[in-house]
């Protein structure tokens, strides 16, 4: 996860979760929990146990420096899995695309490479 962060700015309220339905959500990092921190150029990695996701949905209210929400990056990365359908092979990945859905506001995984 990258941030906006050429001023080590600290966002607000962050927290991230993830879904494989969109509607059963799964708190991945939230800072009213595990407290703030200032973003850097290294960006921000995440590890939680093994779960099926297909959205994911990041959310800041502004920073120390502004009232603004930059997001540089979302890079999503999983196990690599193997789907079988009537016997046959029908995907293997390990990295997700991802794209914005603007009606229900979060990110959904579009297509496995």
């Amino acid at each position: 996860m990258w941030h906006y962060a050429a001023d080590g700015r600290i966002y607000n309220a962050t927290k991230t979760q993830v879904s494989e339905n969109g509607s059963s959500w799964y708190t991945v990092f939230d800072s009213a929990v595990s407290g703030t921190y200032a973003e850097t150029a290294a960006g921000r990695t995440y590890t939680f146990p093994v779960r099926s996701v297909r959205y994911v949905r990041d959310y800041l209210n502004g920073s120390n420096k502004n009232a603004g929400n930059h997001w540089v990056e979302i890079e999503v990365w999983g196990m690599r899995t193997t789907a079988y359908v009537g016997g046959y092979l029908l995907a293997c990945c390990s990295l997700a695309e991802m794209r914005y859905n603007e009606s229900r506001s979060l990110w959904e995984v579009d297509r496995w490479s």
